[in-house]
């Protein structure tokens, strides 16, 4: 948000003024003011000083979360073209690269998909309607289940700080992404900013202690593995993960959640010999094992997989058993639209669904 956009130049310390009024009336630390207007808290203290002019769009969103700012209108000098009140450099950065070209054409594709994002969702802000949301709101479904499992799965909890804990969900498919965006407006106080990864991957997160808390009496902790510098038994002095949120769940929210945590970590797969396996990964000593329970409370029979490349030595569940593989299919099998990842060079490309109605049609070879 913060840059290739119109500039507001408002009159002196007015800009200061109307951030820091604004910062003050939602309550909001640095952090949290950077993480709803979706930029670095670096490029927040920028605009706070007045070293960059602050985008149009910001004060538009300020406005449209606060009418009463709508006054700093009067203050406005002019309006200036993007490229206005940013910090000049990066000759030093641009010259370490062989390939320049091929680094411009990378910067292009990065905006041109944030751009797509603004022009979608992002500006459409909480007003954004999402079926597959809209389907669960009607059938009753517990969305903070929902949302502890997909975090539970590709997303994270973290503190961030000393007071503030960050929900992030990672994810390279736009079904997800969109419902992802759409579930934490819902459930959120802020709205969620959108990212990218260096594998390109859209990065969906928020800053809402609120939000959080709720979580977190779902699940204690919301870290599978330990980090770069803990060490397993550090890790696992401290307080674990758990689904055990789901033993309480009626039976249509443990549906939803079961399917939401296969299609995020889990995979359909058929041999070259034709045998299909339906696979759910979790690399964690514990975790694999609840799943397990899930799952089978559901009639899907699996077994918790070992395996020595794990921290932990478990991997998660598998099942061959077809039985168990048509009940996930009459439970509607993974969400609709969702792709194989390229993972599986067999199968990339294909929709989950597709491939799974293959093998409960019984088609053998595939």
């Amino acid at each position: 948000m913060g840059g290739g956009v119109d500039r507001l130049r408002f009159g002196e310390g007015v800009q200061t003024e109307l951030l820091r009024g604004f910062k003050s009336e939602r309550k909001l630390s640095e952090h949290a003011l950077a993480e709803l207007f979706g930029v670095s808290r670096r490029t927040l203290r920028d605009w706070l000083n007045a070293t960059y002019l602050l985008p149009a769009g910001v004060f538009t969103k300020i406005c449209e979360l606060n009418p009463a700012f709508a006054k700093y209108n009067a203050f406005i000098e002019c309006l200036l073209p993007q490229g206005w009140g940013k910090r000049k450099g990066g000759v030093n950065r641009v010259k370490k690269f062989v390939d320049l070209q091929a680094h411009y054409a990378f910067l292009r594709t990065q905006k041109d998909l944030s751009r797509q994002l603004r022009s979608s969702s992002i500006k459409r802000l909480q007003n954004d309607r999402n079926s597959l949301l809209d389907q669960l709101v009607s059938e009753g479904i517990d969305l903070y289940a929902v949302l502890a499992t997909c975090l539970l799965t590709d997303g994270s909890l973290v503190r961030i700080g000393k007071s503030l804990n960050r929900i992030s969900f990672s994810t390279n498919d736009e079904i997800l992404r969109s419902f992802m965006y759409a579930l934490l407006s819902r459930l959120s106080l802020f709205l969620p900013s959108v990212h990218f990864t260096k594998k390109r991957n859209y990065l969906v997160r928020v800053t809402d202690e609120g939000l959080a808390a709720k979580l977190l009496r779902l699940s204690p902790a919301y870290v599978t593995s330990p980090g770069k510098i803990d060490s397993i038994k550090d890790y696992l002095s401290r307080p674990q993960p758990t689904v055990s949120f789901l033993s309480n769940a009626d039976e249509a929210t443990k549906k939803w959640c079961a399917r939401f945590a296969f299609t995020t970590d889990g995979c359909i797969s058929v041999s070259k010999s034709g045998k299909p396996e339906l696979a759910f990964a979790c690399y964690h000593p514990y975790l694999p094992r609840e799943w397990q329970n899930v799952f089978a409370s559901l009639d899907i029979r699996s077994n918790v997989s070992q395996t020595k490349n794990s921290w932990c030595g478990y991997s998660g569940t598998r099942t061959r058993d077809l039985a168990s593989i048509e009940k996930f299919a009459e439970m509607g099998g993974f969400i609709p639209g969702v792709k194989i990842s390229g993972k599986s060079k067999r199968f990339k490309g294909m929709e989950k669904n597709a491939l799974l109605q293959k093998v409960v049609n019984g088609q053998g070879r595939i």
